[in-house]
């Protein structure tokens, strides 16, 4: 059975997981525990897939962002938390090939957005946007 959604996700997870030291990871389906220190929170998240070529044999995409909250406590400065924006940022940089258990993902330019702010902690969100190509199975 083909898993593309699976393997895409476990690719880039693993990248993270193999290069990302600068604070504590808090993955999906799993609890975040209390902490007072700066942590991330990424995510892959899938969008609208589509037919990029005609006909009952044409490629299928896969479209996506590997979204990454950046927490910091607040008071801890706007300097190190966009460090840590800009290193997460690149380890999807545009172009950047991944290759899954089955196809390769390919990244797009990478972005962060507006800061926000709750009473204890600064976010800033990191976006990678990327696609996935594939034949109809």
């Amino acid at each position: 059975m083909s898993t593309p959604y699976k393997d895409i996700r476990d690719a880039i997870n693993a990248r993270i997981a193999a290069n990302w030291t600068a604070t504590p990871i808090h993955w999906t389906n799993t609890r975040r525990n209390p902490t007072t220190v700066a942590w991330i929170q990424p995510r892959v998240i899938f969008h609208n897939a589509a037919q990029v070529e005609l006909g009952p044999s044409g490629r299928n995409r896969i479209v996506g962002d590997v979204h990454c909250n950046v927490f910091a406590p607040i008071g801890e400065g706007d300097d190190e938390i966009m460090t840590r924006v800009d290193t997460f940022l690149a380890l999807f940089p545009r172009g950047y090939l991944l290759p899954t258990a089955s196809k390769t993902i390919t990244f797009e330019v990478p972005e962060s957005r507006e800061a926000l702010e709750e009473e204890d902690w600064y976010q800033v969100p990191a976006y990678c946007p990327f696609y996935v190509d594939m034949l109809p199975s």
